[in-house]
């Protein structure tokens, strides 16, 4: 679960009877939880983002939403990630 992203850990879609339906089918939905603080301040996450920061961090940050990001790594769903 990525508890700093999500309320629940997981995309709400996630949590819909059919997600593969309502989640998108490529990258990950943006984060739906607020910290008070920016995502800048944490190490980088490699995990979620093959460059450890979202991409418009490493283009141009002021580009950056306030809200974090979705993940960008591929792989597995990631409604199945705990």
């Amino acid at each position: 679960p990525y508890y700093d992203c999500y309320k629940s850990g997981y995309p709400a879609c996630c949590a819909d009877s059919d997600p593969n339906s309502s989640c998108p089918a490529s990258g990950i939905p943006p984060c739906d939880k607020s910290t008070g603080e920016s995502y800048f301040t944490y190490a980088p996450d490699y995990s979620c983002y093959g460059d450890g920061w979202p991409g418009c961090c490493l283009d141009d940050p002021s580009s950056c939403p306030e809200t974090k990001p979705g993940c960008d790594s591929t792989g597995s769903s990631y409604c199945a990630y705990s």
